[in-house]
C-alpha cells in the first residue's frame, strides 16, 4: 500500500498536479523519523484547527499554509528512495519539525480556550495565526526548501531519462516511425462523427469488451478515423506503415508499446523496466507481451483500485493498420495475433482500438472477443462525409490559385460536378483525397484542367475506383515528359515503393549517383501519389493501396514496377555506393575502441558514414528479391564488394549496431547467385 501512494503521488507530482495533504501524508509511511514525523505533524496541527469555529478565514489561512508545507516536503523527497536522503536535507527537515511542534503547542492553545477566553483573545488569535505563518515561510526560505524542490525534480529527470535509455537500448531502440502522427492524416472536423461517437462511448464503458476493432476495405479512411482518436485522446500509439519495415516487424511490436507506455506513464515506467531487467536476454512475441505488457499492467491496475484511483487507471492502445504487418514469418504473425486474443483476459480498464482490413486470420482471432464496427463505404453517411471533404478543399485550392469559373455567379466546381466526384468516390476517402491531391499539385499544373481529366476517366478506369485513379494520374504526369525525364522519374518513384526504409531526396541523389538538386522538379511532379511529408521530409507511398497497384503487375500493366529488375538495379547501386565509399577506419579514429568510449559518435557517423551508404550497407542484399544474378555487372560489383570490403563492410555495420545482419545479408546473396547457377 504504502509503494502504491508513494507511486501516485510521484505520478502526480511528475505531471505537475496538486497531491493533496492526504496522500502526502500518507507518502510519510515510507519515510521513518523525522519526515513522517513532520508530515504527521502536519496533519495534527490541521485537524485541530478543524474543530476551531472563531476566526475561520484566519484559521483557514493557516490551514492552507500546513498544507502547502506538506506537498513541498513531499516533493522534496521525490526523487530519493527512503533509505536515501542527503544528510542536510535530513538535518533540514528535522529543524523545521522543531518549528512544526511549536505551531502545534500554539494551535492546541487555542483550541482548548473555552467560554469568555474565546471572545477576549478573538483579536489575539489573529496575531498568533499571523506569527505563526511567519515562521512557516521563514523556515521554508532559511533552508531553501523550494530550489531543493528544484534540485529533487532535476534529480528525477535524470534518473527517469538514465532508465528511459537503458530500457530503450535494452529493447532495441523501437521504431521511432510507429509512433508518429500527423495532424494531417486526422478526420475534418463534422466528418466520422458516429463512428467517432460509438468508439469514445466504448472507451468509457468498462462493462463491455476491452478490444474495438474497426475494419474496411483499403481507402476507406481507418487510418484518419485512428488519428483522430489519438489527437483526442491520451493513448498510446503503433502504426504499422506500409513505407517502413521496421514498423512493420512483429517482433518489435510489443517492445515498442512497451516503450512508449514507460514513456508517456511515469507510474507504470518502474513496472516496466523492473520486469526488463530481470528478463532472459531475448525474448519471443508472447513471452514479450506476458512479461512487459500483461504483467506490468495488472500490477498497475490492482495498485489503482487498492488506492482508489481507478477512475485514472484508464490506458488505451490503439493499433492501426494491423494488416500491413510484415506476415512473412508465419510463426511470428500468428503469434502476434494470438497476443492480441490474450489482450481480453487484461483488466477492462486496459482497452485495445485496432484498425484493420477484414482479412481471415485477422477475423477468425478478433472477432470472437471484439466490439467489431464495419466502416461502410455505401451509406449515405459515408458520401456526405466526402462531400463536406471535398468541399473544403476545393476551397482550398480556389483560394491558393485565385479560381473563379467563367460565370463568375457560379460556384467550382459546380453542385453536378461535385456529386460526380462523391459517387465516383464509391464511399473511399482515399479517392477523394487522390482526387485532391492530384488536383492541388502546387506548381504542376492547372487545376481546372486536372479536375477535367478526372471527370473524362474512362467508364472501365471508373469500375476500377482507385486503380483506375492511379492510372489517370500517372499518365497525366508522363505525358508530358520526354523520354528521358520519364526514365529518370520512373527510377525514382519505383525506388520510393520499393525502398527497404523512407528516404529523403538527399539521400535519394547520393544513392541514384545524380547531381545535387536534380531531383527537386521529381518531388513536385509526384505530389498526388506521395505521402504529404512530415518533419522529416522523407518520400513515401501515398497510400498502400497505391504501392500494390504499383507492385502487382495485373493492376497497373505497363504503368508498374518490374520488381526483379529494378530490385537488382538497386542492389547494384548499393554495391556501387559501398565500392567507393567504404574504406577502413572510416572514422577516423587514433585508435581501435569501443562505440560507447567514442566522443560525438553520432555526428562521426553522419559525417563519415551518409545516410546513403548506411542503407546500402543494411539493406543490400534485400534487394535481390530472388532474382538471377547472372550478368557481368551484377556478378562484377559483387565481386568486388567481397574481395575488397567485406572487412570494411562489417566495421560499419559493428559502428552502427547492425553486426546481426551480416549473416542473414550474406545468405540472401548467396541464394540469388545459386539460383543463376542452377
Amino acid at each position: 500500500m504504502t509503494s502504491t501512494k508513494l507511486g501516485n503521488a510521484r505520478e502526480k507530482i511528475h505531471q505537475g498536479a496538486l497531491i493533496g495533504l492526504d496522500l502526502a501524508v500518507a507518502v510519510s509511511d515510507a519515510f521513518p523519523g523525522p519526515v513522517k514525523a513532520a508530515l504527521g505533524g502536519i496533519k495534527a496541527a490541521v485537524t485541530l484547527i478543524d474543530d476551531i469555529d472563531r476566526n475561520e478565514q484566519n484559521w483557514k489561512d493557516l490551514k492552507d499554509k500546513l498544507e502547502d508545507l506538506a506537498e513541498i516536503l513531499a516533493k522534496l523527497l521525490f526523487a530519493y528512495e527512503p533509505n536515501n536522503i542527503p544528510k542536510d536535507l535530513r538535518d533540514n527537515v528535522s529543524s523545521m519539525k522543531k518549528v512544526l511542534d511549536g505551531v502545534l503547542v500554539e494551535i492546541e492553545k487555542a483550541q482548548k480556550r473555552k467560554g469568555w477566553e474565546r471572545f477576549v483573545l478573538l483579536k489575539r488569535d489573529k496575531s498568533v495565526i499571523e506569527d505563526l505563518k511567519g515562521r512557516l515561510d521563514y523556515t521554508v526560505s532559511r533552508f531553501n526548501f523550494r530550489e531543493q524542490i528544484t534540485q529533487s525534480l532535476a534529480l528525477h529527470q535524470i534518473k527517469q531519462r538514465d532508465e528511459l535509455d537503458w530500457f530503450r537500448e535494452r529493447l532495441g531502440n523501437p521504431p521511432q516511425n510507429a509512433l508518429e502522427l500527423r495532424t494531417s492524416d486526422s478526420c475534418l472536423n463534422g466528418t466520422r462523427e458516429s463512428v467517432l461517437s460509438e468508439i469514445y462511448t466504448w472507451s468509457e464503458a468498462l462493462d463491455e469488451s476491452n478490444i474495438f476493432w474497426l475494419s474496411a476495405s483499403p481507402g476507406a479512411g481507418k487510418t484518419a478515423i485512428a488519428s483522430t482518436v489519438i489527437r483526442r485522446m491520451n493513448t498510446i500509439r503503433y502504426f504499422f506503415r506500409h513505407t517502413d519495415p521496421a514498423t512493420q516487424n512483429p517482433s518489435m511490436f510489443w517492445y515498442t508499446v512497451a516503450w512508449n507506455i514507460a514513456n508517456q506513464f511515469p507510474a507504470m515506467q518502474a513496472l516496466i523496466v523492473e520486469a526488463m531487467k530481470t528478463a532472459p536476454e531475448a525474448l519471443d512475441i508472447r513471452s514479450q507481451f506476458t512479461t512487459l505488457i500483461k504483467l506490468p499492467l495488472e500490477s498497475y491496475h490492482g495498485k489503482m483500485t487498492s488506492g482508489g484511483c481507478l477512475q485514472h487507471a484508464v490506458i488505451i492502445l490503439v493499433v492501426d493498420a494491423l494488416d500491413e504487418a510484415n506476415r512473412s514469418d508465419s510463426k511470428q504473425w500468428n503469434e502476434l495475433l494470438q497476443t492480441f486474443a490474450e489482450w481480453k483476459q487484461l483488466p477492462s480498464t486496459c482497452r485495445l482500438f485496432m484498425t484493420s482490413r477484414p482479412y481471415g486470420d485477422i477475423r477468425g482471432i478478433l472477432t470472437p472477443i471484439s466490439i467489431h464496427h464495419i466502416l461502410p463505404t455505401t451509406s449515405s453517411e459515408a458520401n456526405e462525409d466526402i462531400e463536406k471533404y471535398l468541399v473544403y478543399r476545393f476551397q482550398h485550392v480556389s483560394k491558393k490559385f485565385h479560381l473563379r469559373p467563367s460565370n463568375s455567379a457560379q460556384r467550382w466546381p459546380t453542385p453536378h460536378i461535385l456529386s460526380q466526384l462523391v459517387q465516383k468516390a464509391g464511399g473511399l476517402f482515399m479517392w477523394a483525397k487522390a482526387v485532391m491531391d492530384y488536383i492541388d499539385a502546387g506548381l504542376g499544373g492547372d487545376p481546372m484542367k486536372r479536375l477535367e481529366d478526372v471527370q473524362k476517366t474512362s467508364q472501365l478506369a471508373r469500375m476500377q475506383g482507385l486503380d483506375g485513379l492511379y492510372q489517370t494520374i500517372l499518365q497525366s504526369i508522363y505525358q508530358n515528359l520526354n523520354a528521358e525525364e520519364v526514365v529518370t522519374l520512373q527510377k525514382v518513384l519505383w525506388t520510393i515503393i520499393m525502398a527497404k526504409e523512407p528516404m529523403d531526396t538527399f539521400v535519394l541523389e547520393e544513392l541514384l549517383n545524380v547531381s545535387k538538386g536534380a531531383l527537386w522538379w521529381i518531388e513536385r511532379t509526384l505530389m498526388p501519389v506521395l505521402a504529404q511529408p512530415s518533419n522529416n521530409y522523407l518520400l513515401q507511398s501515398c497510400h498502400q493501396s497505391f504501392t500494390d497497384f504499383m507492385l502487382i503487375p495485373g493492376r497497373s500493366g505497363e504503368l508498374g514496377i518490374d520488381k526483379e529488375q529494378h530490385g537488382l538495379f538497386l542492389a547494384n547501386t548499393c554495391l556501387d555506393v559501398m565500392n567507393h565509399k567504404l574504406k577502413f577506419n572510416i572514422l577516423g579514429l587514433e585508435k581501435s575502441i569501443f562505440n560507447k568510449d567514442i566522443e560525438n559518435l553520432q555526428k562521426r557517423i553522419l559525417d563519415s558514414i551518409p545516410k546513403s551508404l548506411q542503407h546500402a550497407c543494411l539493406y543490400w542484399a534485400e534487394y535481390y528479391c530472388g532474382a538471377n544474378v547472372n550478368d557481368e555487372t551484377s556478378i562484377n560489383c559483387l565481386m568486388k564488394f567481397l574481395q575488397e570490403h567485406l572487412l570494411h563492410w562489417l566495421e560499419a555495420l559493428s559502428i552502427l549496431t547492425a553486426t546481426h545482419q551480416a549473416g542473414p545479408l550474406l545468405r540472401m546473396a548467396e541464394r540469388s547467385i545459386q539460383v543463376c547457377t542452377r
